[in-house]
């Protein structure tokens, strides 16, 4: 693996020029947006991006992978990430909202699947960039019966993210973090009802329990 991956971690200086037009329209879109610093590492297979403060930081052995990449030796969860949805621009489109995020600490399953949902959901309407498919092609075709179950599980343990969220090595039988495809609906729900779409996206970045 880090023998395949080697060669798209280095080529990732390329794509300079297509992650300053994300964040160009980001700055054209968001009101009071700033510009976060991009830091391309590489990590231990944990994650392909986070962000603290106004630092976004891309676990690039994950984010620059391509169908390409050496996967025999990992595990199920990873090989379903990697080669499929492992794009650099992706990932910072994502994580650069998230950094545009206030609202605080996130408490509980429901403001945990907003923030990713608001995330993929501003990434995909500003930027044009869809991320997570796999999740999202299932969760269209499950929509009703995933509705069902969050709100169940949420009724039961508010607090408990472990079905929904983070959860690639112990979902075997449908794709992992489903509680992006509902937060995104959530956000994709409000802002469309919304008049002042500006107001919109302004409310979703700056969610108040």
């Amino acid at each position: 693996f880090w023998i395949s991956i080697r060669k798209e971690t280095e080529n990732v200086k390329y794509r300079k020029e297509e992650i300053i037009k994300i964040l160009d329209k980001y700055e054209q879109e968001i009101p009071n947006f700033k510009r976060s610093n991009v830091c391309f590492g590489i990590g231990c297979l944990r994650t392909g991006g986070t962000v603290s403060n106004n630092l976004i930081l891309i676990g690039t052995e994950i984010a620059a992978s391509t169908h390409k990449t050496e996967k025999s030796e990992l595990s199920p969860w990873l090989k379903s990430v990697i080669g499929t949805n492992g794009d650099i621009v992706e990932m910072v489109s994502h994580e650069t909202i998230h950094t545009q995020q206030k609202g605080g600490y996130l408490r509980d399953l429901v403001e945990h699947s907003i923030s990713e949902g608001v995330a993929d959901f501003l990434s995909e309407k500003i930027s044009g960039i869809k991320i997570n498919k796999v999740s999202y092609i299932y969760g269209i075709e499950n929509d009703y019966e995933l509705r069902k179950e969050f709100l169940n599980d949420y009724s039961i343990n508010k607090n408990d993210i472990s079905k929904w969220l983070y959860n690639g090595n112990n979902s075997k039988q449908r794709p992992a973090d489903l509680g992006y495809y509902i937060g995104y609906r959530i956000a994709e729900e409000f802002y469309n009802k919304s008049k002042d779409k500006k107001t919109a996206i302004l409310n979703l970045l700056n969610r108040k329990k």
